[in-house]
């Protein structure tokens, strides 16, 4: 009988993050700092081609505090929140061996904890965040180094050194790689990633409405006397889409009024009164 071969370990840079779940990564066997390192390029790789635009669409997934849902930009600001964080905490461990506890941490609230430094990575620009994210990885890794890798995988080390890098960017990963492949569908798209313009109520449409034509026609009496040729095909425009409309609203089920309009639909001299 042949034994197969063993089976090569999951890609931490590209298997499912169900798989990375089943990984002993505190075995002696695994090389911490590598593990970080591939975590890491996962991380950051999740938001690669996404506009700066996409990064602050609410979305990503509910407050777990009861505010507004999150965004990308924020999630990827707590993870940069709390690497900064840990370099104290772990500066403090390094000095006096003293690791903090939950109750440091607005009683070990850490929803609310969380919720209430959302600023200032919500409102931060993404390039901001990103090299707030690089420079405290980068610091982080420096302090956490001077750890011996016997510390930081005892009880207290690990839940303080490897939650804030390994275990905190797959907690989140869990979140911003569905959110990201949302965004970059959207994207593709030619979504401008902008508030829907769509008024809630008529209303609402009306009052748009009013407003847009007042901006129209205040533009237009500007527009000295003499430029006015060829601006006939403005005034018509209304008409057309009345028309238009009319058809829809007799016959909505049965067919689709895609009537272009014609040259001869054209007054043949317009005034700016026409349009007032």
């Amino acid at each position: 009988m042949i034994d197969s071969p063993p089976s090569s370990l999951p890609d931490l840079r590209r298997a499912s993050l169900a798989n990375l779940r089943t990984i002993d990564l505190r075995g002696p066997d695994r090389d911490f700092w590598a593990d970080e390192a591939a975590i890491r390029d996962r991380f950051v790789a999740t938001w690669a081609g996404l506009a700066d635009e996409a990064w602050t669409l609410p979305g990503a997934a509910p407050s777990d505090a009861g505010g507004p849902d999150w965004s990308l930009a924020e999630h990827v600001g707590h993870v940069a929140d709390w690497q900064e964080l840990a370099i104290d905490y772990i500066g403090v461990a390094l000095e006096t061996g003293r690791w903090p506890s939950d109750d440091d941490y607005d009683g070990g609230d850490f929803d609310t904890y969380n919720e209430r430094r959302r600023e200032p990575w919500a409102s931060m620009a993404p390039s901001a965040i990103r090299q707030r994210l690089d420079a405290g990885r980068e610091r982080l890794l420096e302090t956490a180094r001077r750890l011996s890798i016997e510390t930081i995988r005892s009880d207290e080390g690990w839940g303080w050194v490897y939650m804030v890098l390994h275990g905190h960017r797959l907690d989140h990963l869990a979140v911003i790689e569905p959110w990201a492949e949302v965004l970059r569908g959207r994207q593709a798209d030619g979504d401008p990633f902008v508030a829907d313009p769509r008024p809630n109520d008529f209303e609402t449409f009306w009052a748009a409405d009013r407003a847009t034509l007042g901006e129209l026609q205040g533009l237009l009496r500007g527009v000295p006397p003499a430029a006015w040729t060829g601006m006939a095909r403005v005034s018509c425009w209304p008409r057309s889409s009345t028309r238009g409309l009319t058809r829809w609203l007799m016959a909505p089920c049965t067919k689709t009024v895609t009537k272009p309009l014609r040259t001869g639909d054209i007054p043949s001299t317009l005034t700016p009164a026409t349009l007032s």
